[in-house]
């Protein structure tokens, strides 16, 4: 929505509005509508997640770890056979979660798990 023209801008739209040159991809909005209503989907993950492709199962896994979501059901339906690298840092995925998803990533090379 523009503003009108005699609309005094404060500091902070104005950082936002300068350092924004073009609007969010389809992509980014569609994975913050998701990332938003993640409690909502858990149960249904695994069918919903099944054909996203692995850049966007691995954002999933990110928004939910860093929204304190991130457990073996979660990490198991959106592992991914492409994955190299992994962050489940300070999340409540267990050995058995991990071993899951071992099996199905064999490319994996380093996972954080501090």
């Amino acid at each position: 929505m523009p503003l009108p023209f005699n609309h005094l801008v404060s500091t902070s739209e104005f950082s936002s509005l300068v350092k924004r040159k073009w609007p969010p991809s389809l992509v980014s909005l569609c994975n913050g509508v998701v990332g938003r209503h993640l409690e909502d989907i858990i149960d249904d993950l695994a069918e919903i997640a099944s054909t996203f492709p692995s850049d966007i199962k691995m954002a999933l896994v990110t928004i939910a770890r860093r929204r304190k979501l991130l457990n073996d059901d979660i990490i198991i339906a959106l592992a991914d056979s492409s994955w190299e690298i992994l962050d489940i840092s300070g999340s409540d995925v267990s050995d058995f979660g991990l071993c899951h998803v071992v099996k199905i990533s064999k490319n994996l090379r380093a996972v954080d798990i501090r």
